[in-house]
C-alpha cells in the first residue's frame, strides 16, 4: 500500500516532504487496522470456548462486519446477497 501511496503522490507532483505525511499517516493506519483485527480475533476466539452472552455476539458481529466491510471494500449492506439472517443476529 506504501508503494501507491508514494505513486500517487509523486504523480501528483509533491516532493518526498510533503508525501512523508500521507506515508506516515497510511502506516499508522496499516498497523492499528492489523491491532485492531488480531483484538477481533482474539475476543472471537475466546468466545466460542466460553458462554457468551448474545449481547456480545452482537457486538462482535458488528466488529467483524466493520473489518471486513473495509478489507473487501464493501460500500453498501446491500450488495451482500447471502446477508440474510445474519443481520438478525
Amino acid at each position: 500500500m506504501k508503494q501507491k501511496v508514494r505513486f500517487v503522490l509523486k504523480s501528483r507532483g509533491l516532493n518526498q516532504t510533503c508525501s512523508n505525511v500521507a506515508e506516515k499517516a497510511l502506516e499508522l493506519i496499516e498497523t492499528l487496522s492489523g491491532d485492531i483485527a488480531r483484538a477481533i480475533y482474539d475476543r472471537a476466539s475466546l468466545a466460542t470456548h466460553v458462554e457468551t452472552t448474545h449481547d456480545e455476539v452482537v457486538q462482535l458481529k458488528r466488529y467483524i462486519d466493520t473489518m471486513l466491510f473495509d478489507l473487501l471494500a464493501i460500500r453498501e449492506r446491500a450488495n451482500l446477497k447471502s446477508w440474510g439472517s445474519w443481520g438478525q443476529i
